[in-house]
């Protein structure tokens, strides 16, 4: 029995010690982890600088080689080619390019009828009348009649030229003029297209 009262105190002593060793072993963790976060947040916080500073030097780069490198011809070459390939994609025939599909190229022929309709109701439609735009418009119409979105944007495409300011003169006095007032009205005739018989009333009388 005395033994086991003269034993206990180094027991005693040797429990404080691990009691102290866990609570520093409990204090370092908590530190490792303070600094675990602080390396997050310092992380986080340069790749957003970073994010910034290349964003910004993108912009400039982009700014400094577009006035370095292309010119205000340069830029009009490139604007007609872009026009000028909107309406050669316009008049491809359905299921031209075959392994898309018909539908695709409906799609296709629509789409580059809405562009070409937007630059001619802006200030660049003299490039649409002068590059295909007319001539575009009057034979998608022939070849997408039974399509009524299609046909419906493509007598917005000379709606818009008839009513531009920029272009109304200049469209009356080309051979293709001709062609408008006859593509419009075999248009209108279809019985099962009110939306393009609309449509064509109103470039009729623009």
């Amino acid at each position: 029995a005395g033994r086991e009262v003269e034993d206990s105190p180094p027991k005693g002593r040797e429990g404080a010690a691990e009691a102290k060793f866990s609570g520093a072993g409990a204090i370092e963790d908590e530190d490792s982890g303070t600094e675990d976060e602080e390396e997050l947040d310092a992380a986080t916080y340069d790749d957003a600088t970073r994010g910034r500073i290349d964003s910004v030097t993108a912009y400039l780069s982009r700014k400094k080689w577009r006035k370095a490198v292309f010119t205000e011809e340069q830029i009009y070459t490139a604007r007609r080619r872009a026009v000028t390939l909107l309406a050669t994609t316009a008049t491809n025939a359905p299921g031209a390019l075959g392994r898309f599909g018909e539908e695709h190229d409906v799609d296709m022929a629509k789409r580059a009828i809405d562009a070409l309709g937007r630059l001619a109701r802006g200030p660049k439609a003299y490039l649409v009348l002068v590059n295909g735009g007319p001539r575009a418009a009057i034979d998608a119409l022939k070849l997408y009649d039974k399509k009524e979105a299609v046909a419906v944007a493509c007598v917005g495409v000379l709606d818009a030229l008839l009513r531009n300011d920029s272009t109304r003169a200049r469209f009356k006095r080309q051979v293709r003029f001709r062609n408008v007032a006859n593509a419009l009205s075999v248009a209108a005739g279809r019985a099962d297209a009110f939306k393009v018989t609309v449509a064509t009333a109103s470039a009729l009388w623009a």
